[in-house]
């Protein structure tokens, strides 16, 4: 079976701490170009007032970069690999991939990925089980 051709607009998740900004960006875009548009998004939150907390301030392109999640067997390793400014974004991503900033300290080196990620299941929730029919067709509601 041919793999399923990907969109000629990507829409990626760009994290960092307890954000997330959902970009649309051509395939054929440059880095460089999805970087300004992260700055964008930043700038107009903190001129709007709502500058998420511990969120780094960026003024310029240079003061942040954009990194992926490195993966072994789909899973996320913890590593984060930097985006090639002068590549392009279906090069580096596919649609739907979370983008994560790395912010620059005052002297220039770059920080940690800081993300949060949220939890979908809580420990002491129950997860739901689905009820075996004898029927075929028919689902028997739960006790």
């Amino acid at each position: 079976m041919p793999s399923k051709a990907q969109p000629k607009v990507f829409c990626l998740s760009v994290r960092t701490h307890k954000l997330s900004v959902m970009i649309t960006t051509p395939q054929e875009e440059a880095i460089s170009k999805l970087k300004e548009e992260v700055l964008s998004a930043l700038t107009a939150l903190y001129l709007h007032g709502d500058r998420v907390s511990q969120v780094p301030t960026a003024k310029t392109v240079d003061d942040f970069e954009l990194c992926r999640a490195m993966k072994e067997k789909g899973k996320a390793t913890g590593d984060y690999e930097l985006l090639d400014v002068s590549g392009r974004v279906k090069d580096n991503l596919v649609s739907w991939d979370s983008v994560y900033i790395r912010f620059r300290d005052e002297s220039g080196e770059l920080q940690p990925v800081e993300v949060e990620v949220p939890v979908l299941v809580e420990d002491d929730e129950e997860e739901l089980v689905p009820v075996a029919s004898s029927s075929k067709g028919k689902r028997k509601a739960p006790e």
